[in-house]
C-alpha cells in the first residue's frame, strides 16, 4: 500500500478516534 495513503489514514483515524484499519 502507498505510505502517503497510509498516513494520511493514520493521521484522520488518530483524529476521528477510529483507528480500525489494517495496514
Amino acid at each position: 500500500s502507498l505510505i502517503q495513503f497510509e498516513t494520511l489514514i493514520m493521521k484522520v483515524a488518530g483524529q476521528s478516534g477510529m483507528f480500525s484499519y489494517s495496514a
